[in-house]
C-alpha cells in the first residue's frame, strides 16, 4: 500500500487534448464578437472590398487619424 497514484501519460494526454479543445472552442466563440467590432469601424467601401479586416490600422481606427485630424493648408 505504499504506492502513490500519480498522473500517468494517459491523464496528461487527456488534459492536454481537453485544454487544446477548450482553447479552440473559446476562439470560435470569441471571433464573431471581434469581427462585429472590427467591421463597425470599417467604411462600407472597405467592407465590400474585403481584404484584411482582422487587424484594422489604416482606417478610422488608427491613432493618427483619430487623434490628429489632417491639417488644412
Amino acid at each position: 500500500m505504499g504506492k502513490t497514484i500519480g498522473a500517468g501519460w494517459s491523464d496528461r494526454l487527456f488534459q492536454t487534448f481537453t485544454g487544446i479543445l477548450l482553447i479552440l472552442v473559446g476562439l470560435v466563440c470569441f471571433f464573431p464578437f471581434y469581427y462585429i467590432v472590427v467591421v463597425s469601424f470599417a467604411t462600407p467601401a472597405e467592407f465590400r472590398q474585403g481584404g484584411s479586416l482582422l487587424f484594422p490600422g489604416n482606417g478610422r481606427c488608427s491613432r493618427t487619424s483619430t487623434f490628429y485630424p489632417p491639417r488644412r493648408s
